[in-house]
């Protein structure tokens, strides 16, 4: 088994796919719009129905499979991209501090960014 990661409409891609990936909020709010509003329309009733099974709010950068009703044979991951709240404070920190702008400041986002994609794409794959 692989991974693919395809560009468009996920409903133009689902021929051989065992499972999608869905960016949402923790509190699985629906409104309808980009990647998860059309992840949500094509899945249907029945995933909507295994949404409401869930605890929630969904933990910060984790990945929970629910059936994926029409839309994918086996899953969708609700991969939840909000990051954690520390990650928050320390970025506000890193901004009170007056640091925003110089070449250690960016280099501390981007090695944070890089951790948090590290951490959320770990938790995906972990599930799948």
């Amino acid at each position: 088994a692989g991974f693919e990661v395809v560009e468009g409409s996920v409903t133009e891609h689902l021929a051989g796919a065992d499972a999608v990936a869905c960016p949402c909020l923790g509190s699985l709010r629906n409104y309808g719009l980009g990647a998860q509003g059309a992840v949500r329309r094509a899945a249907g009733a029945s995933f909507e129905h295994g949404l409401r099974s869930l605890r929630l709010p969904l933990a910060p950068l984790s990945a929970t499979l629910v059936e994926g009703g029409a839309l994918a044979p086996m899953a969708v991951a609700m991969v939840v991209t909000t990051p954690p709240r520390e990650v928050l404070d320390l970025l506000d920190e890193m901004h009170i501090s007056g640091d925003v702008g110089s070449a250690e400041h960016a280099s501390r986002v981007e090695a944070l960014g890089a951790s948090l994609s590290q951490r959320l794409h770990a938790s995906l794959f972990g599930e799948l």
